[in-house]
């Protein structure tokens, strides 16, 4: 399902926080998950109207951007044609619930194109708090030249990813 060991060794330590079909708590992952992964990670929280802002952005993620993300809007980092697909999968994400994998192109500022793989599962939250999803993210390959992302210009979800609630019967796209 995954194409790194990284989006793999996430997904697993995402899934060993989990007590029966609960969903992990956002406050865990920064407290029980391995350390290595926690630079990779994104918060994002479903605002109520229809933004989705960055709550954190971990340290690897922000270097390879050049730019800490946190508290901008999803949308920021996404060419706006993908947007509207990208919101309706990160709506179905928290509303099934359900987590997906994928893998993005994006261009940086020198015209390079940068691979990275995804995945985007939901966070627990207290009790009337907005809700809120943890994206990993993480280059396909090795990267040997510092510049930063870009904006995603490719975005290609490639599979629900069933948490105990099954899957949405439609296939993600974009």
């Amino acid at each position: 399902m995954f194409d790194t060991d990284q989006a793999a060794a996430f997904f697993d330590a995402w899934s060993k926080l989990r007590s029966g079909n609960e969903i992990p708590h956002f406050r865990t992952l920064f407290s029980d998950l391995p350390t290595k992964i926690v630079p990779e990670l994104f918060i994002v929280e479903e605002s109520g109207d229809g933004r989705f802002p960055i709550r954190f952005m971990g340290t690897e993620r922000v270097e390879s951007w050049g730019a800490d993300l946190t508290k901008t809007d999803s949308a920021e980092a996404i060419s706006p044609e993908f947007w509207g697909a990208a919101k309706s999968i990160l709506t179905t994400i928290l509303d099934h619930p359900c987590g997906i994998c994928g893998t993005s192109v994006a261009i940086t500022p020198f015209g390079r194109k940068r691979g990275t793989e995804y995945v985007v599962l939901p966070a627990g939250v207290d009790t009337g708090q907005l809700r809120r999803l943890v994206a990993f993210n993480t280059d396909l390959k090795d990267v040997s030249y510092i510049e930063p992302v870009g904006k995603i210009v490719e975005l290609s979800p490639q599979a629900w990813i069933d948490i105990g609630h099954g899957v949405p019967n439609e296939p993600p796209g974009i």
